[in-house]
């Protein structure tokens, strides 16, 4: 049998001579791969929890900001005349509109409209959105602000 080693031929009790100095090899080998392999696992699994937390925190947004703007789209099929009728330096606080559906568990709608400062024609909206997040110790909040005119637009 011959066999070349590193660019040596090598020939009969040779050959039998260097595969058994080998011992041991072929484990460390196995080990060091388990290891590396190991590793490799560890930080994929950190970005899945990180990523999993970030798309709760994606989701508790999007449900903060659909309330925001489900409120804002409530307040713009009232009349004219119920935003004419605010006092010139007053601020309002407004329920929350959608008696069909109340704001889920956990959320809480804070509407407040005032006179727009720049321009006495116009009512400044705001709408804020606050939820407490399972993982965070401060509340966590969505705002919106838009402005409503106190005139007819026809």
């Amino acid at each position: 049998m011959t066999l070349i080693i590193r660019g040596t031929k090598v020939e009969g009790d040779a050959v039998a001579k260097i595969l058994a100095r080998q011992n041991g090899f072929l484990m460390l080998e196995v080990m060091l791969a388990v290891l590396i392999v190991s590793v490799a696992l560890v930080a994929v699994l950190g970005m899945f929890i990180n990523s999993t937390k970030a798309n709760a925190d994606a989701a508790e947004n999007t449900v903060a900001a659909t309330l925001a703007q489900k409120q804002l789209e409530m307040l713009k099929t009232k009349d004219h005349n119920y935003w004419a009728n605010f006092a010139p330096n007053a601020q309002t606080s407004i329920s929350w509109l959608d008696i069909d559906k109340p704001v889920p568990q956990g959320y809480a709608v804070n509407t407040v409209a005032m006179p727009c400062p720049e321009n006495a024609s116009l009512v400044q909206v705001t709408v804020t959105v606050t939820w407490n997040a399972p993982n965070s110790p401060a509340a966590r909040n969505v705002k919106i602000t838009t402005f409503y005119p106190k005139i007819p637009l026809y």
